[in-house]
């Protein structure tokens, strides 16, 4: 349903990806033609405060945070109806869980030199008292650029957890992340993970 639809100056062309909560629409300017990504909250969430509101938290975390290997936020807001969405760059590219899966296994080098972009990214984002909370490889993710063909940009903020919060929006105890890919002191209790759960 929102295919076709307009959204600020950009028309929503085509889905992506639409995950446990949330969907990703490729979005063209209707002038300019260049590209975006919107996400949503789907439907049957949209009403959902707790969701709504990390919903809002991920656009927070992302418009914070400002470097070359993670994902950019341009705009937040609701639509006339009260969904919630907002606007991030288009990486043109794959994940790394992709590029496994179509490449097999990575080079010493390159692993290496994927790791560390990544490890940039997420010492940026501790500096900032961020915690992503959900690193992989789906949410590591991968474009050619003219001087580097393996740049990687973190994506996916949906979890991230602000170390200087007053009010925890995750509630103690509780279980969030990727169990195949989440810290032993993640299971036990989301909400008081630190850096190191990155790490």
């Amino acid at each position: 349903p929102m295919v076709g639809r307009e959204i600020g100056n950009y028309v929503v062309s085509a889905r992506i990806a639409e995950g446990g909560m949330g969907a990703v629409y490729l979005a063209r300017h209707r002038t300019l033609q260049h590209r975006k990504v919107i996400k949503t909250i789907l439907p049957q969430y949209a009403q959902q405060s707790a969701i709504r509101e990390r919903f809002e938290r991920e656009a927070v975390a992302i418009s914070k945070l400002r470097h070359k290997h993670i994902v950019r936020i341009d705009d937040y807001g609701p639509l006339p109806d009260g969904q919630l969405f907002f606007v991030m760059d288009y990486l043109d590219g794959k994940s790394l869980e992709t590029h496994l899966r179509e490449r097999g296994r990575l080079t010493e080098h390159r692993a290496l030199h994927i790791v560390i972009q990544a490890c940039l990214g997420l010492q940026y984002m501790h500096d900032a008292q961020f915690v992503h909370r959900d690193i992989k490889p789906s949410n590591i993710f991968i474009t050619r650029e003219d001087d580097n063909p393996y740049h990687v940009h973190l994506i996916d903020l949906g979890l991230a957890k602000s170390s200087s919060e007053h009010m925890p929006v995750t509630l103690a105890g509780s279980v969030m992340g990727t169990p195949g890919y989440m810290a032993v002191e993640q299971y036990e209790d989301a909400h008081s993970v630190t850096h190191l759960a990155d790490i």
